[in-house]
Order: structure tokens, then sequence, then C-alpha cells
């Protein structure tokens, strides 16, 4: 396949929804590489379109209050889904008793390592291939909006999968983006409550729900088991 050396950070390539759409593995883990060395900088940037709407803040803010529900002593373990360079990661792992981050690009996982040291494990993997995430997960976070870049059909395939990861008492705590946002990027799959409540009972979650009032781009939620 032909490097992305043209790519941009902000730009989205012609054709990029179809690229993640059929899982170009390939690509997808060259696009991520190269926006590694200004991930953690620009999600600290409150101009940055990763913080379109104070989205990152929220988002985390929402996370740690949910996380706050589980049962105590929590008995397995946290996996972030796209763990990028480990900032959620980081703020989350020592509530568990073990930690694990997954991300496509190894770039990204190398400058999480720096982060993280040797407290957390961390793969290089296709979250879509079951067996390269941990089985009795008390918590699965991601935010990344990943069933957003992957499409609805996809989006659901994941969530079969991280079902048979979680504990029957675990949460899954996910963001997406929101159908009703006039902006949506024309290669993103936007969602409202309804069809996630939908793919959740496809998928043998028990419900979902908001943990966050939506902003104009995003919709902060969480599964439950």
């Amino acid at each position: 396949m032909k490097p992305l050396a043209d790519a941009t950070y902000d730009g989205q390539p012609v054709g990029e929804r179809g690229r993640y759409t059929n899982l170009d593995i390939e690509y997808i883990r060259q696009r991520w590489d190269l926006r590694a060395e200004r991930w953690a900088s620009d999600l600290g940037d409150p101009s940055c379109h990763l913080n379109r709407d104070n989205s990152y803040s929220l988002y985390l803010d929402a996370m740690l209050a949910t996380l706050e529900r589980l049962p105590q002593p929590i008995p397995g373990g946290v996996v972030d889904l796209g763990c990028g360079t480990g900032e959620m990661l980081y703020a989350v792992r020592d509530r568990f008793p073990w930690s694990t981050g997954i991300d496509i690009s190894p770039r990204m996982l190398d400058l999480a390592r720096t982060r993280l040291g040797t407290g957390s494990m961390l793969i290089e993997g296709n979250v879509f291939e079951a067996d390269c995430i941990p089985a009795g997960c008390s918590a699965i976070i991601s935010r990344g909006v990943l069933l957003s870049h992957y499409g609805a059909e996809n989006g659901l395939t994941l969530l079969k999968i991280l079902r048979g990861r979680i504990l029957d008492a675990g949460i899954l705590i996910l963001d997406a983006l929101n159908k009703e946002d006039p902006d949506l990027p024309h290669n993103k799959t936007g969602y409202g409550l309804k069809e996630l409540a939908e793919m959740a009972a496809m998928s043998w979650f028990s419900r979902v729900e908001l943990i966050a009032p939506p902003t104009r781009s995003s919709l902060f939620v969480a599964f439950a088991p």
C-alpha cells in the first residue's frame, strides 16, 4: 500500500470512511501513527478540534463519576480501547487490580509506555479481533468515537465482542458523535440514544444510558451488562 506521506492531521482524505468501514487495518495504523507526536499536546489544547464543545473534559469527568458506581472492591481490570498515548488509562488505572491499553498504532503505544511505565499492559492490536481484548473486565473505556469511525455494522460487532469481555457487574463507557450535529463530518456515523439502545439490545447489554448531557457534537454513554 502507498504510504500516507501526504496525509494531514486535521484533514480527512477522500474515501476514508470506506477505509474504516472495510477495516483497512494497515491504512488506519499508518494514519494514527502520523497523529501520535501531537496527540497528547492537542488533547490539552482548548482550541483543538478534539476538544470541540469541551468533549474531552466532559467525557473524563463523566467517566470518573460513573466508575464510582462499580461494586467495591472492584474484582476485574480496566481496558482502554484506542488508548492513544495513555492519558485516559493513566487517570483511572489505580482504581483497578490491573489495566490494559489497546491501540492499533505502534507509535502511539511507544509514547504511552513512556507515560505509563510498567504499571499497565499495552497491546498493539485490532479491537475487532476478540483475542486481543482481555476477559474479566470490570470496565472497558474508550474516548475515541470508535462507533462513529467504523460505522453501525462494525460497531455492533464490536459491542458483541466487548459484552463477552465484561463481568456481569461491569460497565462499558464510550463516546459517539451526535447525529443531530449540523456539522457532523460526512465520513462519520452519528447516533442518538435510540440507535445506541437498539445496538445494546442486539449485543446482549441490558441497557444504555447517557452519563452526561449531550453536547452538540457528542454523546457520552454507559452500557450495562
